[in-house]
């Protein structure tokens, strides 16, 4: 119990780092302030359904924060459209802990269990984990137009992508979209890069919808 706290208080911090593009449409209207009303459509061809679901809570929710009012499809100032996904990347050598049954003396940098607590030993050696790219994309359409023209006028689309190690999109997702929601219907033009601390209790908040 005592070397789990200590290693546990050595770990170093996890930080997302994530790339957030904003897109207006040319000679477009901007996407109003609230309290404007939002309809956030199903992405009915996700390949997770259960995730997309709650993407879009998560989306609403966040609408609800800045003040939006979440109604009916027939009454909606605009639709919210959103995808999702994850990719692998090519592997990267980093150092990783191997295990080795039985344990090791400290020599040669492993440690030596204490020999009345039998924990298997660690030994550090080269590992390639694999690296995920990691997406969300949103698009804001004009209600009213759509719904009386079926035309799909696009006012604004944002974008966040990620790369890393953790295979969790249902977690990654609540700091893409942290960082997409700073500049929700803004033109942030060639972009920015947002670092989100794992910590952040604004992206905790949306692990419960």
């Amino acid at each position: 119990m005592v070397l789990g706290c200590c290693l546990g208080s050595c770990a170093p911090e996890v930080r997302y780092r994530i790339q957030v593009t904003g897109y207006s449409q040319p000679n477009a209207a901007p996407v109003a302030p609230p309290p404007a009303s939002f309809y956030v459509i199903d992405n009915w061809q996700a390949k997770d359904p259960a995730l997309a679901r709650e993407i879009k809570g998560k989306i609403e929710k966040l609408l609800g924060i800045k003040g939006y009012i979440i109604t009916s499809f027939e009454q909606a100032d605009y639709y919210l459209i959103y995808s999702s996904g994850q990719g692998t990347g090519p592997p990267v050598p980093v150092p990783m802990p191997v295990y080795r049954p039985g344990g090791y003396p400290y020599y040669g940098g492993a440690w030596q269990p204490y020999p009345m607590a039998p924990v298997p030993g660690y030994n550090y050696g080269s590992e390639a984990p694999t690296l995920y790219d990691r997406w969300l994309i949103v698009n804001v359409i004009e209600g009213p137009r759509y719904r009386g023209k079926k035309e799909f006028q696009r006012l604004w689309q944002g974008e966040a992508r990620s790369t890393g190690y953790s295979a969790n999109m249902a977690a990654t997702v609540n700091f893409l979209l942290m960082a997409l929601f700073e500049d929700f219907g803004k033109n942030t033009g060639r972009g920015r890069v947002v670092e989100v601390n794992e910590d952040d209790f604004r992206a905790k908040e949306l692990f419960w919808k």
